[in-house]
């Protein structure tokens, strides 16, 4: 689905509202989603999409540096890092400066 994405660049999409509550983060803010490989700033989209816990960010996009979320593991037919598996912390972009 390369090109169809509906989201536009520098967007973390879909953090559940008590997520978001709890790291005072609001729809449209800038955020740092960091895990323990990289970090990438990126903007709040906030929503009821996903399960509890879950944060959906587009790889889409390189400039968005999501890549540097992932681990350099990946599977040995494919070269495909494990992006359904990386464990990210979000936080408001705000509390970086």
């Amino acid at each position: 689905m390369a090109g169809r994405t509906p989201h536009g660049p520098d967007e973390a999409r879909d953090g559940l509202r008590e997520v978001a509550a709890r790291c005072g983060v609001r729809d449209g803010a800038p955020v740092t989603v960091r895990s323990r490989h990289g970090r990438a700033r990126l903007v709040a989209r906030v929503g009821t999409e996903l399960a509890p816990g879950q944060v959906f960010c587009a790889f889409h996009f390189p400039a968005d540096g999501v890549n540097t979320l992932m681990s350099r593991h990946a599977d040995t037919v494919t070269s495909c890092p494990e992006y359904k598996v990386t464990a990210v912390r979000l936080s408001s972009a705000a509390d970086d400066d």
